[in-house]
C-alpha cells in the first residue's frame, strides 16, 4: 500500500528533528567548554572571535538571539538553544516537535523507536534554564545526545528498509550534512587555511571544531601528526568515511531519494535526488588546495545553499506535488 505523502512528511521531520536537537546539544557543549579553556589557557586580544556568538551563527539564530535576549552569555545561549519553546530549533522544541510527528505515525513506524522518543520528550521537556544551572548543562547535554543516539540505534535495529526508512534517513542526513557545512562556515572568518604552524589558540579552536561534529578521534586516526588547517576543512567537507563529513552526509541523502524515485517509479528529472547527486560529484571533484578563507567561505555558502535547495526539491517532489505511487493525504 502507497504511503501518505502527510506520512512520508512527518517521518522526513523526525530524522531531521532529532538530529537537530542531538547536533544543538553537542555543539553548545563543546562551544561553552572551548570558550572557558581558550580564555583561560591564551592571551587573547580584543578582535579575537566571540566563541559564544560563532554557535549563533552556525544555527542560523543569531538574529533571533539579539531581537530577544541581546548580549551573547552562556546563560542566554542556553535557554535560547536548549529550553525556549519559542525557538523552534532548541533542542526541547525539537524532541516536542519529533514526539508530535511520531504520534501521528504511529503505524509506520516501530513501537520502540516510539517509545524512546516518548520517553526522551518526557524526560526533557520540562527542564528550565534553572535546572540546567543547579544540574550542569555539560550533563543534560551529554543525556541528549545519548537518547537521539538511543533512538536512532532502536530505528536502525527495528525499522523495515522501506518507504519509510527511506524518508527518516534522508531527512537525517540532509540535517546533519547542513550543520557540518555551517560549523565550518561559521569559523572560516578566523581560521587561517594555509598555516603550516598554526599559533596554539587556533589548534585549540579546530579541535573544538572537531570535536563539535563528533570527528576529533576520527581524523587523529585517518591525519595523525600536527593539525593542519586545511587538512581538517577537507576531512570535514569530503571524507567519505566519515559519518559526519558533509561529502557522506550529502552521498547518503542521494541513495535515499534514487530508492525513493525507484520505488515510486519516478523518472530522472531535475528532483531532489538529482541535485544531491549533483551536488556529491562537485564536491569529489573540489579541493582546498591553496584556497584562501574567503574562497572556502564562498564554497560553503554554495554548498549550503545547495542542501537548501535539496531541502525545498523534497517538500515540493514528495509533500506537495504528490507523484503516483504517494497517496495524497
Amino acid at each position: 500500500m502507497a504511503m501518505l505523502s502527510r506520512v512520508a512528511e512527518s517521518i522526513y521531520w523526525i530524522g531531521r528533528y532529532m538530529e537537530r536537537a542531538e547536533n544543538t546539544a553537542r555543539l553548545l557543549d563543546v562551544s561553552l567548554r572551548s570558550s572557558r579553556e581558550l580564555a583561560t589557557s591564551f592571551r587573547l586580544d580584543e578582535e579575537s572571535p566571540d566563541e559564544l556568538a560563532l554557535i549563533l551563527v552556525a544555527t542560523g539564530e543569531h538574529e533571533e538571539y539579539e531581537r530577544r535576549y541581546g548580549a551573547v552569555t552562556e546563560d542566554g545561549l542556553a535557554t535560547f538553544l536548549v529550553v525556549d519553546q519559542d525557538n523552534p530549533s532548541s533542542v526541547v522544541s525539537c524532541l516536542s516537535a519529533a514526539r508530535i510527528s511520531a504520534r501521528g505515525v504511529r503505524e509506520s513506524i516501530s513501537s520502540e523507536m516510539w517509545e524512546e522518543l516518548n520517553r526522551a520528550y518526557l524526560s526533557f521537556h520540562r527542564v528550565t534554564s534553572a535546572y540546567l544551572l543547579i544540574e550542569g548543562l555539560h550533563d543534560f547535554c551529554g543525556q541528549i545526545r545519548r537518547a537521539s543516539q538511543l533512538f536512532q540505534g532502536v530505528t536502525d535495529a527495528t525499522m523495515p528498509r522501506d518507504e519509510a526508512w527511506y524518508f527518516l534517513t534522508a531527512g537525517r542526513y540532509l540535517e546533519r550534512a547542513g550543520m557540518t557545512a555551517r560549523i565550518l562556515d561559521s569559523r572560516t572568518g578566523e581560521l587561517n587555511l594555509g598555516a603550516d604552524e598554526p599559533p596554539p589558540e587556533e589548534v585549540h579552536r579546530w579541535l573544538a571544531l572537531l570535536r563539535s561534529v563528533s570527528s576529533y578521534e576520527s581524523f587523529r586516526r585517518l591525519v595523525p601528526g600536527s593539525i593542519q588547517p586545511a587538512q581538517v576543512a577537507e576531512f570535514l567537507l569530503f571524507s567519505l568515511s566519515m559519518p559526519r563529513s558533509v561529502a557522506f552526509g550529502i552521498q547518503r541523502v542521494q541513495e535515499q531519494l534514487e530508492a525513493i524515485d525507484l520505488l515510486l517509479g519516478l523518472a530522472p528529472s531535475d528532483g531532489p535526488a538529482v541535485l544531491s547527486a549533483a551536488l556529491g560529484d562537485r564536491m569529489r571533484d573540489a579541493r582546498l588546495a591553496n584556497s584562501s578563507p574567503d574562497g572556502l567561505n564562498e564554497y560553503l555558502h554554495l554548498v549550503i545553499q545547495d542542501c537548501g535547495a535539496i531541502g525545498a526539491s523534497i517538500r515540493r517532489t514528495y509533500f506537495e506535488n504528490v507523484p503516483t505511487g504517494l497517496v495524497a493525504s
